[in-house]
C-alpha cells in the first residue's frame, strides 16, 4: 500500500512531526512511505509571512534543515525541484514571467488554476480581504506563490500518477502548494488526510477536505448531536473553556493580554445594565475568503456590520458594542489588516450615540463582553459557541453546508432586525438560557475534540510552532502503543471513516445528569474563570 506525504514546510515541526509520525506508523505497519519535500526550487512560500516584515528564510538552510528532520524519521523521500527537473523550472519560470498581472488571478498551469489554488496565502499573508491590483507587494507575492503552485502543479501529479497511493498527507490543504497537491489528488481520486494542529493540543485530520472547510463540524455535530456529553466530557471542556476565559490558553494570549473586571469594562464603556446589550464579534476574514460559506447578501462583513449599526439607530434602547478581532492588529498578529482596521475606525466616527467600537488593541478579554451581552452576534467565529456555553442567545449568518444548531439563530437576508427584536426580549429573561447552553455545549465539544485526536505520540509547545517526540524507535509507534494513532492507521489503510461516532454504550448516557453538570458549568462560567476551573478540577 503506497502513501505519500507532501511535507514542503517540515521545518515547522509543530505539523511536519506529526504527519511524520504518521507516515513512519504507516511504515511500520508494512506501507510504501515516499515524502515530497520542498528543496528551494520555489521562489516564495508561506514560511515568509511578509506582511509581519519576516525575512524569506534561507533557501538551501531551509532545506538542509528539512532533510535533517525527514531523514530522522528513517523515511524515503524526494525533492519537488528533482521531481519537476531542471528543465521543468526553466519551464515554470519562463511561464510566470510571462504572464501579466492582469493575467494572475485566472492563470493555470498543468491543468490546475493555480492562481486561484494560491490566493488564500496572500489574504492570509498580506492581510487582506482583496487582493489589490495597485498593492504592488502583494501581487508580486501573488507572483511567487503562483510560481510555487506552478512547480507543485507540475511535479507532485508525476508521483502520484506513478504511485497511485492510497491516500496524500498533506498540512492544511488551504495554503499555496499545499492546496495545490490537495486539488491534485482530489482531481486524480486519491483520498487526502489533511492535518492541522488545533491550540488545545488536539491533532486534527480532515478527509477530503481542507483545514478550513465546515463539512468536518458538520459531520461531528450530525453523528453527536443527541448524544449526551459524559461527566468526563464535560469536565474536559470546562477546564479548556476556563482556561480560555482566563486567558490562559495558547490562542487567548495570541488575541487579548489580560482579563477585565466586567463592572470595570462596563462603566469604561458607558453600558447601561439595565439597558439591553447587543455585542457584534468580528471575524479575521483572511483565511475564509475564496471559502464561499455565507448567503451572499452577507459575505461581506461590512454589509452584515452596517446592518447591525442600523438596527441599533433604530433602536436606541438597545445598546451595540462592536469588538473588532484582536489578530487584526500587529501587537501580537502577523501583521495588520489595515483594510478592517480602517473600515471600523471610520465607521467608529459615526455611531449612534447607544453604540460603542473596541479596537483590536484594546486589551479586553472577549469573554468580558459576553458576561455583559443579552445577545451576541458574529459573523463566523467560536465566539457563537462560546457565548451559547454561557447561556447568551447568538445570531450568525447562515452558512452553506451548515446546518442550523438549537443553540444559534441562522440568519438569511432581510431577517436580521426581526430575530434580534425577539431574542433581546428573550434576552433579558434573569439567569441564562441553560437550553441555549446544553446545546451549545455539546456543539463546542464536537467542535474542539471529536474533530480532532490526542496524538500521544508527540508533545506540542507553548507556541504555534515547536513540538517534540515521545518516543525513541519506530517500534515504539507498533500497534497497541498509541490508541488514537492505531485508530488513525487503521482508517487510512482500510478507508474507513476517520471521523468517530457514538458507540452501543453511548446510549446509556443521562441527559439529566448532564444539564445538571452544564448548568453548575455555566452558572461558575459567568461568575469567574477560577470558579469554571476549580469546578473542572473538582
Amino acid at each position: 500500500m503506497n502513501i505519500v506525504l507532501f511535507l514542503p514546510y517540515a521545518p515547522w515541526i509543530a505539523h511536519s512531526f506529526t504527519e511524520l509520525t504518521i507516515a513512519l506508523a504507516l511504515k511500520v505497519r508494512g506501507c510504501n512511505v515516499l515524502v515530497v519535500g520542498c528543496d528551494g526550487a520555489v521562489r516564495d512560500c508561506d514560511m515568509t509571512l511578509p506582511s509581519f516584515g519576516t525575512v524569506r528564510p534561507n533557501c538551501t538552510t531551509c532545506r538542509a534543515e528539512s532533510e535533517t528532520i525527514i531523514k530522522g524519521f528513517g523515511v524515503n523521500y524526494a525533492w519537488l525541484g528533482g521531481i519537476a527537473t531542471e528543465d521543468g523550472i526553466k519551464a515554470a519560470d519562463a511561464w510566470i514571467d510571462g504572464l501579466r498581472d492582469d493575467e494572475l488571478a485566472g492563470a493555470t498551469y498543468a491543468g490546475l488554476p493555480v492562481g486561484e489554488l494560491v490566493a488564500s496565502s496572500v489574504h492570509t499573508n498580506m492581510r487582506c480581504a482583496e487582493i489589490d491590483p495597485d498593492d504592488a507587494p502583494a501581487v508580486a507575492f501573488w507572483r511567487r506563490l503562483i510560481h510555487n503552485g506552478a512547480l507543485t502543479a507540475a511535479a507532485l501529479p508525476r508521483v502520484l500518477d506513478a504511485m497511485r497511493p492510497h491516500a496524500l498527507i498533506v498540512f492544511n490543504g488551504r495554503i499555496s502548494s499545499t492546496r495545490v497537491a490537495f486539488e491534485a489528488a482530489r482531481a486524480r481520486g486519491i483520498r487526502t488526510i489533511v492535518e492541522e494542529r488545533a491550540f488545545n493540543g488536539i491533532v486534527r485530520l480532515f478527509e477530503n477536505e481542507t483545514g478550513t472547510a465546515i463539512a468536518p463540524y458538520e459531520e461531528g455535530w450530525r453523528l453527536w448531536r443527541d448524544t449526551p456529553l459524559s461527566a468526563p466530557e464535560i469536565k474536559r471542556l470546562a477546564a479548556y473553556f476556563g482556561e480560555r476565559l482566563a486567558g490562559k490558553t495558547l490562542e487567548t494570549q495570541m488575541f487579548s493580554d489580560v482579563e477585565s473586571a466586567v463592572d470595570a469594562l462596563r462603566a469604561r464603556l458607558g453600558i447601561d445594565p439595565s439597558r439591553p446589550v447587543v455585542t457584534y464579534f468580528a471575524s479575521s476574514p483572511d483565511e475564509g475568503m475564496g471559502q464561499h460559506m455565507v448567503d451572499p447578501r452577507l459575505a461581506d462583513m461590512s454589509r452584515y456590520v452596517g446592518d447591525l449599526v442600523d438596527y441599533a439607530r433604530a433602536r436606541p434602547d438597545v445598546q451595540l458594542i462592536l469588538r473588532a478581532h484582536p489578530w487584526w492588529f500587529a501587537r501580537k498578529a502577523t501583521g495588520s489588516n489595515k483594510v478592517q482596521i480602517a473600515f471600523f475606525a471610520e465607521l467608529a466616527a459615526r455611531l449612534p450615540a447607544n453604540a460603542v467600537y473596541v479596537p483590536p488593541e484594546d486589551r479586553v478579554l472577549s469573554y468580558d463582553l459576553m458576561r455583559l451581552s443579552d445577545v451576541v452576534a458574529h459573523w463566523f467565529s467560536t465566539t457563537g459557541i462560546e457565548a451559547g456555553m454561557m447561556g447568551v442567545p447568538v445570531v450568525q449568518p447562515q452558512l452553506r453546508g451548515y446546518s442550523p444548531r438549537p443553540h444559534c439563530r441562522y440568519l438569511t437576508t432581510g431577517t436580521l432586525a426581526a430575530t434580534l427584536d425577539e431574542l433581546v426580549s428573550s434576552g433579558r429573561k434573569p439567569g441564562p438560557n441553560l437550553e441555549t447552553a446544553r446545546h451549545a455545549w455539546r456543539d463546542a465539544y464536537s467542535y474542539f475534540y471529536r474533530t480532532g485526536y490526542d496524538f500521544t505520540p508527540v508533545s506540542f509547545g507553548d507556541d504555534p510552532y515547536s513540538s517534540k517526540l515521545t518516543y525513541d524507535r519506530p517500534e515504539d509507534l507498533a500497534p497497541g502503543k498509541h490508541a488514537d494513532l492505531d485508530w488513525i492507521c487503521e482508517a487510512i489503510m482500510t478507508g474507513q471513516r476517520l471521523q468517530r461516532g457514538p458507540q452501543p454504550a453511548d446510549a446509556t448516557r443521562s441527559a439529566a445528569s448532564e444539564q445538571a453538570a452544564i448548568a453548575s458549568a455555566v452558572r461558575a462560567a459567568r461568575e469567574a474563570p477560577m470558579a469554571l476551573l476549580k469546578l473542572a478540577a473538582a
